[in-house]
């Protein structure tokens, strides 16, 4: 499901035939208010519905699993050299498990240092 952050300033007003936005706005900013409850609301207290939203979901976690796969390809390359699947699911789990190690070694020498 795709997590698109709103502006804080944004409303629940359906413009045009779309009616996923609103239900975002609302989702995000109202805490559980409807349209009319959140066109009253502080700008404080929508940003802290929007807090709330933020850890419920789980928002910008992504950034994380996208660095530990930029490192990996850097590392490997993202190219795999079987061609059938089993081989090539063996491949990336050596990979993977080379990759493991690496960083473990990595936070050893460091907690040793």
């Amino acid at each position: 499901e795709p997590l698109i952050r709103v502006n804080v300033t944004s409303n629940a007003r359906a413009g045009g035939v779309d009616r996923s936005r609103p239900a975002a706005v609302l989702d995000q900013l109202a805490g559980g208010a409807g349209s009319r409850e959140l066109a009253g609301m502080a700008r404080g207290e929508r940003e802290e519905n929007r807090a709330r939203w933020k850890k419920r979901v789980n928002y910008g976690a992504r950034w994380i699993v996208e660095i530990v796969i930029s490192s990996f390809k850097r590392r490997f390359g993202s190219a795999v050299q079987s061609v059938s699947m089993e081989n090539i699911a063996v491949e990336m789990g050596h990979k993977v498990m080379i990759h493991n190690r690496m960083l473990a070694v990595a936070r050893e020498a460091i907690a040793n240092a």
